[in-house]
């Protein structure tokens, strides 16, 4: 044997070839070895494992092992890491429940939060559009005097309404006044009397305002009460007329500019403004207006009616 071999095989039957060193090799002389001087490596044949029985495995159908071989091998998903590179685990349905219930709530009250923003900008936006209105016609009343049933088109010239209008002949008044709409859809119209005609009411310019039958009502009435009130040093005065089934015409006057005592309307608190649109003013009435007098030579007749509903 080369002594410059440093290492021989050892092949067991029915096992791997285990390589061991040449000291190995040696020690086991004679026991069949074949040496390299005969061309090949030396080869231990080394006896059989004692038998091992199989071990109790559960048969499938056809009585082979069920234990089948393992699936191969498929590489991790590309999860999410996190700051330290460990993986990121995904949320429970409770959890994402729980989230989408929060979402709901926040939009919710998002939505209800936008909605009253809404209306407020354009209760805002009618304010103006009504002022501007009235406090056209208070410059130019001497002028819109005899305008009579065309006062629409004469504040159409002049630029006083702010927004579209389609003028229309209104069921109410019967008197043929042309209307408009308001920038919120409620119907509003001028009243231009003379002595001439109506004798009894003399000479009277009225802004009237029919008020929605709605939940609505209450808000457009405080708006325009608001708006008339700003104008109180302008304006005679309001009143609001009332028309209830089983009932006469009722109406509540606040005097304006000649106010001295009493129902003033520069004087008008929130719930003296509440009050009017909502007591005597009440959704079972068939027919609600509030009227703003412009100009009346009937003033000292407004002041003694100038109380409670007569």
């Amino acid at each position: 044997m080369n002594k410059n071999d440093k290492e021989a095989v050892y092949v067991r039957e029915g096992a791997t070839p285990k390589v061991r060193s040449l000291d190995d090799l040696t020690r086991c002389a004679g026991q069949g070895m074949t040496m390299k001087e005969r061309g090949r490596s030396m080869v231990e044949i080394l006896p059989p494992p004692p038998y091992l029985p199989p071990l109790n495995r559960a048969k499938g159908a056809k009585g082979e092992d069920s234990i089948k071989s393992p699936p191969p091998y498929l590489p991790p998903l590309n999860r999410a890491k996190g700051a330290k590179g460990e993986d990121l685990k995904g949320r429970s349905m409770v959890e994402m429940l729980g989230v989408l219930a929060i979402i709901g709530v926040l939009s919710a009250g998002a939505l209800a939060g936008f909605n009253k923003a809404m209306l407020q900008h354009k209760l805002n936006k009618h304010t103006d559009e009504i002022g501007y209105l009235l406090s056209t016609v208070i410059l130019n009343q001497d002028k819109l005097k005899d305008a009579r049933f065309g006062m629409i088109d004469e504040l159409k010239t002049l630029g006083a309404f702010t927004w579209s209008v389609e003028a229309y002949t209104p069921i109410w008044p019967g008197q043929g006044y042309p209307a408009v709409n308001d920038s919120l859809g409620n119907q509003i119209w001028f009243e231009n009397y003379t002595t001439e005609e109506y004798p009894s009411v003399g000479d009277e310019m009225d802004l009237g305002v029919y008020l929605p039958q709605s939940d609505f009502m209450n808000k457009v009435c405080y708006n325009y009460v608001n708006i008339f009130k700003n104008l109180a040093g302008e304006i005679e005065g309001i009143y609001v007329r009332r028309s209830i089934e089983g009932e006469a015409s009722k109406r509540k006057i606040y005097l304006g500019k000649n106010c001295v005592a009493g129902s003033c309307l520069s004087k008008m608190t929130n719930s003296d403004i509440m009050d009017l649109c909502q007591n005597h003013c009440p959704l079972s009435a068939k027919r609600c207006i509030l009227y703003a007098i412009i100009s009346s030579s009937r003033v000292e007749e407004l002041l003694i009616n100038a109380t409670d509903v007569d």
